[in-house]
């Protein structure tokens, strides 16, 4: 991968809050090379804590306009927000079925490659998932990602983490 795209891919992640940098002091002078740090809770990255809260108040914005009352507790809504807010800034004009715990996905933009590297970029698309909805805390865990279920459609399955918590779906 060339050192360009690298860096765009960090940027990213790193505008996302999943990850953070840091200056390295080497002592040298220039430009100080940069450690990149996952991050593991919101209360480590403002970036990260500013894009759940951003994401949360957004949901709950539509919620109040929309006539259906949601079935999910508010952890898990926070986490489908969070995942919504991340898969449409990454191009993947998501489509909820919160009851269903769905998201309907546009293959990513990478599909040219995949022929060769499918199995590592969709692996890299379940790992970004999984650490969006860590970040989002809440009862919700990534089931299975299924690409291409059609030629023009991929689909992501969520499911209460194996706790139990009982915020995932509200008791009727």
């Amino acid at each position: 991968m060339p050192l360009n795209t690298a860096r765009d891919h960090l940027r990213v992640l790193e505008d996302e809050g999943l990850i953070r940098s840091e200056p390295v002091n080497t002592g040298r002078r220039g430009r100080p090379p940069l450690v990149f740090h996952p991050v593991r809770e919101t209360s480590s990255s403002p970036r990260a804590r500013a894009r759940v809260e951003g994401a949360d108040v957004r949901g709950r914005m539509l919620r109040a306009v929309t006539s259906e009352s949601p079935r999910l507790g508010d952890e898990a809504l926070r986490q489908v927000d969070v995942l919504y807010e991340h898969l449409d800034d990454a191009g993947l004009n998501p489509v909820v079925d919160e009851e269903a715990l769905r998201f309907d996905l546009a293959p990513c933009r990478y599909r040219g490659v995949l022929a060769v590297d499918q199995a590592l970029v969709c692996a890299v698309h379940e790992q970004l998932v999984r650490d969006v909805l860590r970040l989002a805390d809440g009862p919700l865990e990534m089931r299975r990602l299924d690409p291409f279920v059609t030629p023009h459609r991929c689909q992501l399955l969520l499911s209460p983490n194996e706790s139990g918590s009982s915020d995932a779906h509200e008791e009727s």
